[in-house]
């Protein structure tokens, strides 16, 4: 449910948080990940995203959406003095040791990798990146 409201800037946190009798402040939180969801909360919420397109059996995808890195990539060959704050596209979902999407970075260098080629994406660390939104949101990185 997160991803849904994050890709849809004009739905109000507030008033969904008034629509479902939450407080502002605990649905910021369970925004962010600091707090969870009570269950009846997210019943509640299904409901009220449903009148906007969102499908609990059908959640949307988080490729092609924005994420941001939140910490530095330690112990890595390639893209690891990328500091935090940099954001990329989210262009797969893996599930490998250590690893759970690939990037394609945004206004940061290609990096040549041993076979003497360039990539502009790599897998991004599990743990060390949010989402921010989407392309829409975030058109402003893409420009100079």
């Amino acid at each position: 449910m997160k991803l849904f409201i994050k890709s849809r800037p004009s739905l109000n946190h507030r008033s969904l948080a008034r629509q479902i009798g939450w407080a502002a402040t605990s649905f910021n939180q369970w925004m962010k990940g600091n707090r969870p969801i009570p269950r009846e909360k997210e019943r509640l919420l299904e409901v009220v995203l449903s009148r906007y397109g969102y499908d609990s059996k059908n959640p949307p995808s988080i490729i092609g959406m924005i994420g941001e890195l939140t910490r530095i990539q330690k112990g890595r060959a390639h893209f690891q003095d990328m500091p935090v704050g940099t954001r990329f596209v989210i262009i797969d979902k893996h599930d490998i040791p250590g690893f759970d999407i690939t990037g394609y970075f945004i206004k940061y260098p290609p990096q040549r990798i041993s076979t003497n080629e360039y990539y502009f994406t790599g897998y991004v660390a599990r743990g060390t990146w949010k989402l921010v939104g989407n392309i829409a949101d975030c058109i402003a990185d893409f420009q100079d």
